[in-house]
């Protein structure tokens, strides 16, 4: 090859940062779970850059970003103002999370309310009786999960952080896998859950006030139960990362986000 041909291939590679470039992103796997690999596609397609995905928890999101292994982490929990400002972090908040109550499918109940779904975790509702079907004790199952953190679930249902006014008889599990496995076994089970990852499974959503679970309500603001989800970036990579968080809040980026979860509420 003959040297000026040789130069002007570098060149080229060199000035195309389309397919240099790349982003990465590691975090909770509620925005990772489909909707994160879904944008990730869509922008690879519109604009040649990779983002790389990678699933976790809040710890590893937080993990990731700060020691430099991502330069996006992903949250189910919000950050108090003081650490992001001391760790030099810029928090988007990109996506609502819908929560949904789910059953099996062999109960016959089909709405709950918000402050009856409250009474159960609290234990003050422990029948199905109560809403008129079998006299059985209701199976809780709740997943226990970034306790030294202020996760918003635990304030909608209105349980601290140590979880001392949880119903004493309920089954404690640590994956939202685990939680659908319970309820979609036991026939008197009940559990909440993240929208996502009930898509596929045996188990019924239940309508909350009887609205149902769909972005569109949680958008207009007639469901009750979501909670947000939040990008985290270092401020010295804002540069980098700012054009692929632009896509996310597009319509675009909104409209694959509403898929599996739901825009953030203007």
């Amino acid at each position: 090859m003959r040297l000026s041909g040789l130069i002007a291939i570098v060149f080229l590679l060199l000035s195309s940062p389309v397919r240099a470039s790349s982003l990465s992103y590691q975090g909770t796997h509620i925005l990772t779970y489909r909707t994160m690999y879904e944008l990730s596609e869509a922008y690879y397609q519109k604009t040649g850059i990779k983002v790389q995905v990678r699933g976790g928890g809040c710890a590893d999101g937080i993990s990731s970003v700060l020691h430099g292994r991502a330069l996006m982490g992903g949250l189910c929990c919000p950050l108090p103002e003081e650490f992001l400002k001391k760790k030099g972090l810029v928090a988007y908040r990109v996506a609502s999370d819908i929560k949904v109550a789910v059953v099996n499918p062999e109960n016959p109940i089909n709405s709950i309310t918000l402050d009856e779904l409250r009474a159960v975790h609290r234990g003050k509702i422990k029948s199905w009786s109560y809403f008129g079907w079998i006299k059985k004790p209701i199976a809780l199952i709740f997943r226990k999960h970034c306790l030294d953190m202020k996760e918003p679930l635990r304030g909608l249902l209105g349980i601290d952080s140590r979880l001392s006014v949880l119903s004493k008889k309920t089954i404690i599990v640590r994956t939202d896998k685990s939680l659908i496995d319970y309820v979609s076994s036991f026939k008197t089970a009940l559990g909440v859950t993240s929208k996502v990852f009930t898509e596929g499974r045996a188990v019924k959503v239940l309508r909350i006030n009887g609205i149902e679970p769909t972005a569109e309500n949680v958008i207009k603001g007639l469901y009750p139960l979501y909670t947000p989800l939040y990008v985290i970036v270092k401020k010295e990579n804002l540069s980098r990362v700012s054009d692929f968080i632009r896509f996310m809040q597009s319509k675009e980026g909104r409209e694959i986000i509403n898929r599996h979860l739901s825009e953030v509420r203007r």
